[in-house]
C-alpha cells in the first residue's frame, strides 16, 4: 500500500511539471511570422531596386549617379526599416521570448518544478535551449535578409554605405550574439523577479542600455587606419571608406588638426606657413566591416590602427583639398 502510495505521489509531480517546449509555441510562431513577413518585403524591396537601377542604366548617359541616387532614396529607406527590425529583435527575444520563458511558470503555478536541484537545471536548460535556437536562426535570416537587398548597390552612391546604423548594427555575426544577450537577459530577469510584466520592462532597458554603452565606446576600442599623402593632395582611400577626422603632417612626423587652417584660406600658402608636409585622413575601410561590431561583443578583432601612404595604396587618384571636407 505504501509502495502504491509513492507511486502515484511521483507520478503527479511529473504530470504537473510542464513539458520544456510547454508556452514557448506562441513565441516560436510569432517570430517565425515576423522572419516570413520580412522576407516578403525584402523580395518585394530587392527586385524593385533591381528594377529601378536597370530602367535608369538603360537611358544612358542621363542615368547620372545623382539622378541614380535620388531614384533609389525610397528603396534606401525600406532597407532601413528592415535593418531597424534586425537591431530590435535582441529586445523582442528578451521581452517577449525570453522573460516570460520561466517568470510566466513561477507566477501562474501552472506547474511544479522538480525538487531536486539536478532536475531543475536540467529542466531550465532545456527550455533555454529550445529557445536559443530559435532566436540564433531568427536573428540569423534576418542578418541576410539585410544584406541580400543591401548587396545590388553596396557601399554605392545610390547605396547604403557599411557604416549606415541600418547596415552595421543589423549584419554580420555579432548581430546573434546580440540576440543571445537580448534572451539570456530576459530569461535572467524572469527567474530573479519571477513576474513576467516587470522582466520584460527590464530586459528592454537593460539591452537599450547595454547596446548604446558598446555603440558609445566602440571606437575608443577600435582605431581607425591612418592614410596619408605628401603636398595639398588628399590622400586615396578605398571607396566607401568612413570618415573619422583629418588633418596635417608636420616636419617631425606628427599630426596637426584641421583647424590650423581656416577653410576659406589658401591651403598651399597655410601648409608652407605652418610647415605642413602633407595631410593624413583616419577612416574605417569597408574591408573592416565584420570587425567594429565584433569588437563590441567582446570578439579581439584588429583593432590596431594602421597606416597607409599614398604610394603603397591602390586606390582612386587623390582629389585636390582646397577645402576641409567633414567625416560622413
Amino acid at each position: 500500500m505504501k509502495e502504491c502510495v509513492i507511486v502515484n505521489a511521483s507520478t503527479a509531480t511529473h504530470d504537473r511539471l510542464p513539458p520544456p517546449w510547454h508556452g514557448q509555441r506562441l513565441a516560436v510562431i510569432g517570430f517565425a511570422a515576423l522572419v516570413v513577413l520580412c522576407a516578403l518585403w525584402t523580395v518585394y524591396g530587392r527586385d524593385e531596386l533591381l528594377s529601378i537601377i536597370a530602367t535608369c542604366r538603360a537611358e544612358g548617359a542621363a542615368c547620372s549617379p545623382t539622378r541614380l541616387a535620388e531614384l533609389t532614396f525610397g528603396s534606401d529607406g525600406r532597407l532601413r526599416l528592415l535593418g531597424t527590425v534586425s537591431i530590435a529583435l535582441p529586445a523582442l527575444a528578451g521581452a517577449f521570448w525570453g522573460a516570460p520563458l520561466i517568470s510566466r511558470v513561477l507566477e501562474t503555478g501552472h506547474g511544479q518544478l522538480p525538487a531536486s536541484p539536478r532536475g531543475r537545471v536540467h529542466w531550465y536548460l532545456t527550455r533555454f535551449a529550445l529557445a536559443a535556437a530559435g532566436t540564433t536562426v531568427a536573428a540569423a535570416l534576418l542578418a541576410l535578409l539585410v544584406v541580400w537587398w543591401w548587396q545590388p548597390a553596396a557601399n554605392k552612391a545610390h547605396g547604403l554605405p557599411w557604416y549606415d546604423p541600418a547596415i552595421l548594427h543589423a549584419t554580420g555575426p555579432a548581430t546573434l550574439a546580440a540576440a543571445l544577450f537580448g534572451l539570456a537577459a530576459g530569461t535572467a530577469a524572469g527567474l530573479l523577479l519571477r513576474r513576467t510584466l516587470p522582466a520584460m520592462i527590464t530586459t528592454v532597458a537593460c539591452v537599450l542600455v547595454v547596446r548604446w554603452t558598446l555603440h558609445a565606446s566602440h571606437r575608443v576600442v577600435f582605431s581607425p587606419s591612418v592614410f596619408t599623402a605628401e603636398g595639398t593632395t588628399a590622400p586615396p582611400m578605398p571607396e566607401g571608406a568612413w570618415w573619422s577626422g583629418w588633418g596635417f603632417l608636420t616636419r617631425t612626423g606628427g599630426q596637426a588638426p584641421a583647424s590650423a587652417c581656416a577653410p576659406e584660406a589658401d591651403m598651399a600658402e597655410c601648409m608652407s606657413r605652418h610647415g605642413f608636409t602633407g595631410t593624413f585622413v583616419r577612416a574605417y575601410p569597408p574591408g573592416r566591416l565584420l570587425d567594429l561590431p565584433m569588437v563590441r561583443y567582446g570578439h579581439p578583432a584588429r583593432s590596431g590602427r594602421r597606416r597607409y601612404g599614398s604610394r603603397g595604396m591602390a586606390a582612386s587618384p587623390p582629389r585636390a583639398l582646397c577645402t576641409p571636407r567633414p567625416p560622413a
